[in-house]
């Protein structure tokens, strides 16, 4: 049975269902694939991939980015952190937009979420300070403070979605 759709949802419902499919001689009896393409010499060719490993082992961009943050190991090296600022600030949006269902800004929305006030700015300053071009100059350069309670503002964030939503948190937990 080959089954194709170019809709998210349904290619997820579908993944759903054929994983409860049992291993026969060890084996799954199915696959999963992509249809990916290239541009070659000015042409566009089609090819056919397996799924990609993180469409195949998340549900969501949101899971995906929970994982990532619940992951996270600071070693010391700013390239380790260097995007995380960005995947705690998308992260949070996402979560508040389902908490605090409101046109207001992220300050705002987290003005809504119980959680200790001091913990809330560090967050805040974190996933703001961090993931923003604010240069008057015009000129990016490395922020070598964004190491400096990194690891912090990640935890503290996971503390804050598991105390405000255990639940919610519990089920973004691997099984």
């Amino acid at each position: 049975v080959f089954i194709l759709t170019h809709n998210f949802d349904c290619m997820t419902q579908v993944k759903n269902w054929l994983s409860h499919i049992r291993k026969s001689a060890g084996k799954l009896q199915r696959d999963f694939y992509m249809i990916n393409n290239k541009d070659i010499d000015n042409k566009r060719l089609a090819y056919l991939t397996s799924l990609d490993k993180l469409l195949l082992d998340y549900e969501s961009e949101y899971h995906y980015l929970f994982s990532l943050l619940r992951n996270f190991k600071d070693n010391g090296e700013l390239e380790t952190i260097y995007n995380f600022p960005n995947i705690g600030r998308k992260f949070l949006e996402t979560f508040l937009a389902f908490k605090v269902p409101s046109n207001e800004n992220i300050h705002n929305k987290m003005s809504h979420i119980e959680y200790d006030d001091a913990e809330k700015t560090a967050i805040l300053r974190f996933v703001e300070t961090h993931s923003h071009a604010d240069r008057s100059d015009g000129v990016l350069n490395f922020d070598m403070s964004l190491g400096n309670g990194g690891q912090k503002a990640i935890l503290s964030l996971l503390t804050l979605i598991e105390q405000v939503d255990v639940t919610h948190y519990t089920t973004l937990m691997p099984a």
